[in-house]
């Protein structure tokens, strides 16, 4: 159901409880009269935001390194960190290749579910490395975005759950309409 849809529901509500304002008892009025503020606050702000679509859900069966793992590696030596970087921005590409087969309209919300297998690594630590090597592999392997600045990624999002059987990344890529 598209924006505009749902915006003419609610206002179609909000016109019959009007309605039934008229016709209640007088007791009645103050608790309608809030629910029809609150719905008309609601209505207000969901107008406001942005006219966003669910473009592509891609799946990374995987875990990726730790930005600790990273930084072990650009200490160990001058080029390890690097290669590890092309390493895992290839296997990402690899896989997402197959899920992904056009370029995406930009700009993009990325929301990214990290499903680890135990709770060992922190959060921060799971997502930072992992963001920039998949956020890369759309710009430079699979061509999928232009660039990864401001004007391509309007913002990300970070969820994060358990699973022992299958970790995994989940990507949910979101465009303007």
């Amino acid at each position: 159901m598209d924006k505009d849809r749902i915006i003419d529901l609610v206002e179609s509500v909000i016109l019959d409880k009007l309605d039934e304002v008229n016709r209640c008892a007088r007791s009645e009025v103050r608790g309608r009269m809030e629910e029809i503020d609150a719905l008309t606050a609601a209505l207000d702000v969901y107008r406001q935001t942005p006219d966003w679509t669910a473009a592509k859900r891609l799946v990374l069966p995987m875990t990726l390194p730790g930005l600790n793992d990273y930084i072990t590696a650009e200490r160990s030596h001058r080029q390890s960190g690097a290669a590890m970087k092309r390493k895992w921005q290839r296997d990402v590409a690899l896989v997402m290749r197959q899920q992904l087969r056009q370029p995406l309209r930009e700009p993009v919300i990325m929301r990214y579910t990290w499903v680890e297998k135990d709770r060992k690594r922190d959060k921060d630590n799971i997502s930072s490395f992992g963001r920039k090597v998949i956020q890369d592999s759309f710009v430079k392997d699979l061509k999928a975005l232009r660039n990864d600045g401001w004007s391509n990624i309007d913002s990300f999002t970070d969820r994060f759950i358990v699973d022992k059987s299958r970790p995994r990344v989940e990507i949910e890529i979101l465009e303007a309409k």
